[in-house]
């Protein structure tokens, strides 16, 4: 029971789950940097993010010069819309974007280096986590499915939504 209500938890941030568009700008600092070069790229980022504040910059301009998340620089820092587990990687950075109201800005370090983020659209959940929770146990139950099936769908819901295996069949 409690693999299947975790597999659900993951199935309901995905197709049910709250929304987040935004802006992003991200440095990159190497793993075995000082904090020096921490610090010179913190000071740098807070620049560029008061002169954002300030209406003195355009983000997409900043983002497309000098952004190293490619995905996002490409189109001016957007992106979005993404559910809790599209940056689940980079904790700080997931738990930042879906707390910032929208139009709000923020600066911020995780373990890959320095970001400016900020929230442009947000969308609450479409259903709640109760009423999600019943429908998706219940989708799952009524296709009752073969033990294969089952040890495939816990497989793949495993590197999605991280579940530990402890169900047992036998």
């Amino acid at each position: 029971k409690r693999t299947l209500e975790r597999i659900a938890a993951g199935l309901y941030e995905q197709r049910f789950g709250p929304r987040v568009s935004g802006l992003h700008i991200f440095w990159r600092v190497p793993s075995d940097a000082d904090e020096a070069t921490w610090a010179k790229a913190w000071k740098h980022a807070e620049t560029i993010h008061d002169k954002l504040l300030q209406g003195q910059l355009k983000f997409s301009k900043v983002a497309k010069a000098e952004s190293d998340d490619e995905n996002s620089a490409e189109n001016g820092g957007k992106f979005g819309p993404v559910d809790r587990t599209v940056f689940r990687s980079v904790p700080v950075f997931n738990d930042v974007i879906f707390k910032l109201p929208r139009g709000g800005m923020r600066l911020l370090r995780s373990r890959e280096g320095v970001h400016i983020v900020k929230v442009t659209k947000a969308e609450p959940a479409t259903l709640s986590w109760k009423e999600a929770k019943r429908r998706l146990l219940e989708e799952l139950i009524a296709k009752d499915p073969t033990e294969a099936e089952i040890d495939s769908l816990l497989k793949s819901l495993e590197k999605a939504a991280r579940v530990e295996r402890r169900l047992s069949l036998k």
